[in-house]
């Protein structure tokens, strides 16, 4: 389940997944993209939604980290209003 562009979450059977996936710039040796890649595991959801405000929130300044915070409270909650349809 997608949260947004870059994080999506899974369950498997003991744990809660938030997954990190990005596309960089393009490598000239093979053409292709740098990929990162960050999987956390979480026993429940709400840490994991917590982990994601938390990644979110990597600003300079307060103000910068505030808005990063709401854009991300934003993504859950439209993540949430996706898994009730």
């Amino acid at each position: 389940m997608k949260i947004n562009e870059n994080y999506s979450v899974s369950k498997d059977s003991y744990n809660w997944i938030l997954t990190f996936c990005s596309e960089g710039d393009i490598n000239p040796k093979t053409g292709s993209p740098t990929v990162t890649t960050k999987i956390t595991y979480h026993p429940t959801l709400e840490q994991v939604l917590n982990k994601f405000i938390d990644e979110a929130a990597d600003g300079d300044d307060m103000l910068q980290i505030l808005h990063q915070i709401k854009e991300a409270r934003k993504d859950i909650a439209d993540f949430c209003k996706s898994m009730k349809s």
